[in-house]
């Protein structure tokens, strides 16, 4: 016990695992308590803890894959190309492309806009969606440059900030609880609900990348998911229990018409909170859980695209692995700025639950009973919880097409 608390104030350790729960406390912590409004705190609450449990799961299985790999720069592509052959790698290829920058389109959504908010709240300066866009993706995607340690440093300033925040406004907007409001719940279109939930444990795209920066030590890995993942998890519903307790499902600025119009939920929990430091508590929380998502991602495809090209990551190499990564996004961004929920529902109730789910419960099958490796984490991918894992995945699929239709 006294070995594996040294090993998790490990500089190394401690920023691997901001890194992976920077990636999952983003637009998905925004975005939930609005979507799961209708449920209500305790159905919400159970969602998460199974989204959890399922990505948690997954994660599991990235790692294992990662660290059957000889070459040190391996990521997605390479691995899923060496355990399914070329058809699972282009499979990779294709998903983990969409989810990438879809993800990164919701995050550079969000900042550009929280942007804009500060630049006239502050400075009096009023910044136009693009000038704004471009604004936050020089700002944060530049960072891409200066490599992982760099990130890594950046993202734990962003962290402290996003959790000192964060423990500000949770403090003072639990005294806004109302105990009627968190004892409404209903089931009635739970699934709906399912995309956003698993997306807002997305972290599986970095687990390869953590696995090179933790120098691929099976144990410091572990833990360093599973600190991660928990951190998260306490985060969403420690959120979701102020959120949820303080704001009405109907009526003016409440959670329905918040998704309604697209919006996040700190500017109904500053109406009905009526404390104004909550409102800006609220959007610095936003910011620096939007920005430590967006870093997250970003990371794991500046490395995706460096193992799918065979660029070095040097030199020139970095500054067009940079581009590939900030470019598109931008471009994607300025064209359709009201994308942020959407981007995120599409994201994880059809590419989380093929690259995150589908995808490693293959991986591991492959690796584990037809090739025959040894397993670092046995219990985790038995026949018994990848069969579950893959049904999972297959379910998250109707989820989202349930919700189109209906």
């Amino acid at each position: 016990m006294i070995a594996t608390l040294h090993r998790l104030f490990s500089y190394k350790i401690l920023s691997a695992s901001l890194l992976l729960a920077g990636a999952c406390i983003g637009g998905g912590i925004l975005g939930v308590p609005v979507e799961a409004g209708a449920l209500g705190f305790y159905p919400s609450a159970a969602m998460l803890i199974a989204a959890w449990l399922f990505m948690t799961f997954t994660a599991f299985l990235y790692a294992e894959s990662s660290l059957w790999m000889e070459d040190d720069d391996a990521h997605v592509v390479s691995i899923a190309q060496h355990l399914l052959g070329r058809f699972g790698g282009w499979i990779a290829i294709a998903i983990y492309i969409f989810i990438g920058y879809a993800s990164l389109v919701a995050y550079n959504a969000g900042g550009s806009q929280l942007i804009e908010h500060f630049s006239s709240a502050f400075f009096s300066v009023d910044l136009t969606p693009m000038m704004s866009s471009i604004l936050y993706a020089v700002l944060f995607g530049s960072v891409f440059y200066f490599g992982s340690k760099v990130l890594g440093a950046i993202n734990m300033v962003l962290m402290t900030g996003l959790i000192i925040s964060y423990l500000m406004m949770i403090s003072i907007g639990v005294e806004g609880v109302q105990g009627k409001l968190l004892s409404r719940g209903s089931w009635e279109g739970f699934y709906s609900v399912i995309p956003l939930m698993i997306t807002s444990f997305s972290f599986q795209m970095i687990v390869p990348s953590i696995a090179l920066y933790l120098n691929k030590n099976a144990k410091d890995l572990k833990l360093a998911i599973i600190v991660g993942a928990c951190l998260a998890l306490l985060f969403y519903l420690f959120w979701i229990f102020v959120v949820m307790g303080t704001v009405p499902n109907e009526g003016k600025l409440g959670l329905q018409e918040a998704l309604k119009h697209g919006e996040v939920a700190t500017k109904s929990l500053k109406y009905y909170a009526h404390r104004p430091v909550i409102g800006i508590l609220g959007e610095f929380f936003a910011f620096f859980a939007i920005t430590t998502s967006y870093l997250g991602i970003g990371l794991g495809l500046y490395d995706f695209f460096a193992d799918l090209f065979k660029v070095e990551k040097k030199g020139m190499g970095k500054i067009i692995l940079g581009l590939l990564v900030v470019l598109p996004t931008l471009y994607i961004t300025m064209s359709y700025p009201n994308t942020f929920l959407f981007a995120l529902d599409v994201s994880g109730g059809l590419g989380d639950s093929i690259l995150n789910g589908i995808l490693p419960v293959a991986m591991i099958w492959m690796g584990a009973y037809v090739i025959g490796y040894k397993q670092t984490y046995t219990v985790i991918g038995s026949k018994i919880v990848l069969s579950l894992l893959f049904l999972g995945s297959i379910g998250i699929i109707i989820s989202q097409i349930l919700k189109w239709i209906l």
